[in-house]
Formats: structure tokens, sequence, C-alpha cells
């Protein structure tokens, strides 16, 4: 489940808790854990409480959302620019 949810991240680069856990078919106290391993291994992190959603929708009280960002430099692609050194 956590290459699952790696996947997600990359995907989607910033991603509530809640969706995460609809995502993968399971619940929030699941997938936190998992959230904690890849926080202490530096791939992702989880965004100040009020952050706005990604998508600015607003239906949630902003202190009640979690939203975690990937933020591993391995996952970044190289420039036209980079390719052509």
């Amino acid at each position: 489940m956590i290459l699952a949810l790696r996947d997600l991240l990359r995907r989607h680069r910033q991603i509530p808790l809640k969706e995460l856990a609809e995502a993968l078919d399971s619940d929030p106290e699941t997938v936190r854990p998992m959230l904690e391993r890849l926080i202490r291994r530096g791939e992702v992190e989880r965004l100040p409480p009020a952050t706005p959603c990604p998508g600015g929708c607003n239906l949630c009280p902003p202190q009640t959302v979690e939203i975690y960002r990937w933020i591993a430099d391995n996952d970044i692609l190289p420039t036209l620019k980079d390719k052509d050194s």
C-alpha cells in the first residue's frame, strides 16, 4: 500500500489526507503512519494547519484538513535544456 501512496503523492504533488485514504480504500488512521514514514525519509512533508486545499474547494474548515506534499528531489524530470547537455 505504501507504493500506491507514493504514486498518488507523486501524481498529485499535494493532496489532503482524506483524499489519500479514499483513493487507497482505507481510512486516515491507517494512512497517517505510512505518511510519517515517508516524512522521516524526506520524501513528503505535512503542510501547516489551515493550508487551503490544492483545488481551492473550501468545503471543509481549513483547520480540520491535513495536507501532504511530495518533496523528494529524485522525482524531478530533466528539462529540455538539461537533456541537451
